[in-house]
């Protein structure tokens, strides 16, 4: 049995669309991480949405989007490990 081309076409757009459909469902349920708290050695805390530990440096992105950049060696990192595992945002270790 033939099948017309539309019909072929339509079907495997059927399936890109529902395939597309459920990783926007099973995005949704993934957790939002939210912020991260870099705690350093003064007791300041920082929030960042994103950073990166590399050579002696961290670089961070706060949620404004601004970037920056600390010594690593102001870093408090098991105070940093232990706020953000309370806060349910865990990292891993070592920073």
């Amino acid at each position: 049995m033939q099948q017309n081309a539309a019909d072929a076409a339509g079907s495997a757009g059927d399936d890109s669309a529902a395939s597309a459909s459920e990783s926007r469902e099973e995005a949704a349920y993934l957790p939002d991480e939210g912020q991260f708290t870099l705690v350093l050695n003064d007791g300041r805390w920082i929030e960042a949405v994103a950073f990166t530990h590399s050579n002696d440096t961290i670089v961070y992105i706060t949620a404004a989007g601004s970037r920056y950049t600390i010594a690593a060696n102001e870093l408090d990192s098991d105070s940093t490990l232990r706020v953000n595992q309370e806060r349910g945002t865990p990292l891993q270790s070592p920073l």
